[in-house]
């Protein structure tokens, strides 16, 4: 029986100290002695793990780093110094929290060969405030290949994971082009139409997107500026999306112009835009001009010519061997012929176009007849033309006529005889020193032989041309009769 009551005694001391263990709490007689083996679960008690569980760890100190620009573009190296070095600056910023302190250092890789990359303190920032900002060089030499590199800019300390940003480094091709980015160019940026009376007009031209070599993203083209009467769109949509990973689109802008439109010129802005919003737009504008005519024209005038008084063109009369004035350049009416070109301004305002129209200059080239002269083609005309009605213009210009004049060694023999021979009964009708100036009509009716007191010699008083061309300028004014061949009626 005693040893009974011991195996039971150890079987409850035993169950006691497992549910303690469990947190459960149990009431044990006092007089029940409790074995050494059975006080190892007290001994290791839960309660130490607590305080790790509960505890609130401190953040590290940390930084962030940004860069002014991501995307830098190195014009191409000029052709009067092809060996000439390029160079450009961005911002790298390191921002801290207020418990950094310590120095961040920068490093930039990835350059291509002939792309130097250095910072202006280093890259070494030895971190006083909460925000520092280093310069980044980046020198491009002439044996850099155009294209994109990856610069990848990195900012570490001895404690902080490094962080990184990357800028794209564009080098442009020898002509120009950006292989990032793309060009926007429209066929007619002058469209000149008639005002549309019993029906609306329709115009079309092309817009082109011609994509870089590298150029990728879609672009939207939209047109806007239409004044109310017209209206535009791509295809019949108010804008287009094109693709450009294929090369160079082309897109038709249609433009309707309604019967209520008055004349005038009316600017139409195309913006293409990239998907990527760093890319920057690309804008273009056309000017429809309602009622204005053609922007060439051949032009047909009659004009008056306003020339020096004392110039004298001279011809040689082979029958009696003498010079004989003529009247080039004095003789009226002036007959033109020739070309006209639209140029882009001198219109009215909007309200006085309204009440008379609009007003085009144009630039003028024309050859100039003179049916009453003794040459009918008599020089060039170069001026400019206000244009008052699509059938008539006024016209002023600037013209060349080339004179025959005395040559310097006939008027300098001439000179010489007719002082040396005062007696000769021909001679006496000339006056030296007019011959010396070549004054009006000084020459008209000299001999080109030699003359003697009998009569004509066989001798010629000069043995090279008695006469040379010089071109004398004088300004012209007339009317013209402009004829388009560029008036587009009804889309044509």
């Amino acid at each position: 029986m005693r040893n009974a009551y011991l195996a039971v005694i150890l079987v409850v001391s035993t169950f006691t100290a497992n549910v303690s263990a469990r947190g459960l709490t149990l009431q044990t007689p006092a007089a029940i002695p409790t074995p050494a083996a059975a006080a190892t679960p007290a001994a290791a008690t839960v309660p130490s793990a607590a305080p790790t569980a509960t505890s609130t760890p401190t953040p590290a100190p940390s930084f962030t780093l940004s860069v002014g620009t991501k995307l830098i573009s190195i014009p191409p190296a000029g052709p009067t110094d092809p060996q000439q070095q390029r160079a450009t600056t961005t911002t790298v910023t390191v921002s801290c929290n207020k418990d950094f302190k310590g120095t961040v250092t920068l490093t930039a890789t990835g350059a291509p060969p002939g792309v130097a990359l250095n910072f202006a303190r280093g890259g070494a920032i030895a971190q006083e405030s909460q925000s520092a900002i280093e310069t980044l060089t980046i020198a491009v030499g002439p044996s850099t290949l155009p294209g994109e590199y990856a610069i990848r800019i990195e900012a570490g300390d001895a404690a902080t994971t490094n962080q990184v940003e990357i800028i794209t480094l564009a080098v442009e091709t020898k002509d120009g082009k950006k292989p990032w980015s793309f060009d926007l160019f429209v066929h007619k940026k002058l469209i000149p139409v008639e005002t549309p009376t019993k029906t609306e007009l329709t115009v079309n031209t092309s817009v082109i997107i011609s994509p870089g070599d590298r150029f990728v993203e879609p672009v939207t083209l939209t047109a806007t500026g239409a004044p109310p009467g017209v209206t535009v769109n791509f295809n019949g949509a108010n804008k287009a999306n094109i693709e450009t990973a294929s090369g160079a689109k082309i897109e038709t802008l249609t433009i309707v112009i309604g019967t209520s439109v008055t004349a005038g010129d009316y600017p139409i802005q195309i913006d293409a835009v990239a998907q990527d919003a760093s890319i920057p737009k690309r804008s273009a504008q056309i000017i429809l001009a309602v009622g204005t005519g053609g922007n060439f024209d051949l032009m047909l005038g009659v004009g008056s010519l306003i020339v020096r008084g004392d110039v004298t063109d001279y011809k040689t009369n082979t029958q009696n061997n003498v010079l004989e004035t003529t009247n080039l350049g004095r003789a009226t009416p002036q007959l033109l012929t020739g070309a006209a070109f639209r140029l882009p301004f001198g219109n009215f305002g909007r309200r006085l176009s309204r009440r008379i129209g609009p007003r085009p200059w144009y630039a003028f080239l024309s050859l100039k007849f003179s049916p009453d002269s003794s040459q009918t083609f008599s020089g060039y005309v170069i001026g400019g033309s206000y244009k008052l009605s699509n059938a008539f213009s006024l016209l002023g210009g600037y013209a060349l006529t080339p004179i025959q004049e005395p040559s310097p060694g006939f008027r300098g023999a001439a000179a010489q005889i007719v002082s040396q021979n005062p007696g000769v009964p021909i001679y006496q009708r000339f006056n030296v020193n007019d011959l010396q100036h070549n004054t009006l009509d000084a020459f008209d009716g000299f001999p080109l032989f030699v003359q003697s007191a009998t009569g004509p010699t066989t001798t010629r008083l000069f043995a090279g041309d008695p006469t040379v061309v010089h071109y004398h300028g004088g300004f012209i004014i007339g009317v013209a009769i402009p004829i388009s061949l560029k008036t587009q009626l009804g889309g044509k």
